[in-house]
């Protein structure tokens, strides 16, 4: 099995049960499994399925916040049809798994490995993800996770652009501005060392869009 689609297809199926029963639904535009958790969080399982020499299938697990990724979108101008495609929380599967090593990916070369590949998603899903999903959906814990550290590496968002805005913003709403104000400079401070600051525009309107709301 080599065709792309009739793998991504054939994944999906071998996987939706084990996610239905928890409330998901196949969402085609990010390749997850999505369900809604209350009226500002969603949580996302992502299949993504990629072939370069081989066909690749790289689990991710997400967490949205949707006001805090609204108040980035209106502030980048995002057009509608892309504001689903950001998460505030982001990590690989490999981040949940301990003593993973850095990446876990499933391998497809026979239709015995997506039906495997499958199985170990949905057993992630089951002990470590679920888990990841209940304690992490709060304001105050996407703040700790962001902003604990903000000089650091975050392994729960890989993308500066987001991990920087997002954290500034989540600050700014849980702080507000005199006490948001050195964890907003630090965020500024390491998207000045990306790309010679060409994201600091970007960072900065979403910053005055969380101020002068």
């Amino acid at each position: 099995m080599v065709d792309i689609d009739e793998v991504r297809t054939r994944f999906r199926d071998e996987c939706l049960t084990a996610f239905s029963a928890d409330g998901f639904k196949y969402f085609k535009k990010r390749e997850a499994f999505r369900r809604k958790a209350s009226s500002e969080f969603e949580h996302l399982a992502h299949f993504r399925v990629v072939k370069t020499s081989r066909v690749l299938i790289e689990p991710s697990f997400s967490i949205r916040q949707l006001e805090v990724e609204g108040t980035f979108h209106e502030a980048m101008g995002t057009a509608k049809k892309f504001a689903d495609m950001t998460s505030v929380l982001w990590p690989h599967a490999a981040t949940l798994v301990p003593d993973a090593g850095e990446e876990i990916v499933f391998q497809v070369d026979s239709e015995e490995s997506v039906v495997d590949g499958a199985r170990a998603f949905a057993a992630i899903y089951r002990d470590y993800a679920r888990t990841f999903f209940e304690l992490r959906s709060s304001l105050d814990e996407i703040d700790r996770i962001l902003n604990g550290a903000p000089l650091e590496p975050c392994a729960y968002q890989p993308s500066l652009l987001h991990r920087c805005s997002f954290g500034a913003v989540v600050a700014l709403m849980l702080h507000g501005k005199e006490n948001a104000a050195a964890t907003v400079e630090a965020h500024r401070n390491v998207l000045a060392t990306l790309n010679d600051g060409f994201y600091l525009p970007k960072f900065d309107r979403v910053v005055d869009a969380v101020l002068f709301a």
